[in-house]
This record gives C-alpha cells, sequence and structure tokens, in this order.
C-alpha cells in the first residue's frame, strides 16, 4: 500500500512538471523562433540557445521535469515493476517516434499519463 502512495504522488508531481516543462517549452521556443528570424541564433538548435543562453523559466522546468520523472521511474520500478516495464516500453515509443539526427531521442518529453 505504501508502494501505491509514493507511485501515486511521484506521478501527480511528475505530471505537475511535465505540464510545467511543456509550457516553459512553447514560450522558450517562441523566443528562439523570434530571434532564429532576426538572425541572432547563429544555426544554434534550440536544446544549446536555451543552454547558452541560460533561459532561466525553461532551464529551471527542464530540472524539475528530470527530477520529477527520475523519481516516478524510481517508484516504480520498485513498488510495480509491470508498471515500470509498460513505462519504460512507452519512451522507447515515444523516443523512437521523435528521431533525432542521431537516432531515437531519449530525450523527448514525455508525461506520466
Amino acid at each position: 500500500m505504501a508502494d501505491q502512495a509514493r507511485i501515486q504522488d511521484s506521478k501527480e508531481k511528475f505530471q505537475v512538471a511535465f505540464d510545467q516543462i511543456v509550457s516553459q517549452e512553447q514560450a522558450a521556443k517562441a523566443v528562439y523562433e523570434q530571434e532564429e528570424s532576426m538572425g541572432l541564433t547563429d544555426g544554434v538548435a534550440f536544446d544549446a540557445w536555451a543552454a547558452q543562453n541560460q533561459y532561466p523559466p525553461y532551464m529551471h522546468a527542464k530540472h524539475q521535469y528530470q527530477g520529477a520523472r527520475a523519481a516516478y521511474e524510481m517508484a516504480l520500478q520498485h513498488g510495480d515493476p509491470e508498471g515500470y516495464q509498460a513505462w519504460t516500453e512507452k519512451v522507447k515509443k515515444e523516443a523512437w517516434d521523435n528521431m533525432g539526427p542521431n537516432g531515437p531521442n531519449f530525450n523527448v518529453l514525455v508525461g506520466p499519463n
């Protein structure tokens, strides 16, 4: 029962972090696209641009997302092995569906639901 409570709590926190990173990514990409249209990005990809420019709200949300995702994965792994297996399959599918220039994108944002 404690495992289920831990999983549910981490899932709720993960959902909040996921919603926040999606929102902040949209805002950051709007700024990036504006700067790109003015020729200010020097052809740098979005992720590198965000890191170089220290876009604070996006970078904070990204770190929150990564931490919440790791906590959720750990709770699943220890409390619901079948759920963890389903989660890893979902992540793999999303990574393969969002191919990057070097193969599957395992940094793609995936929410708990």
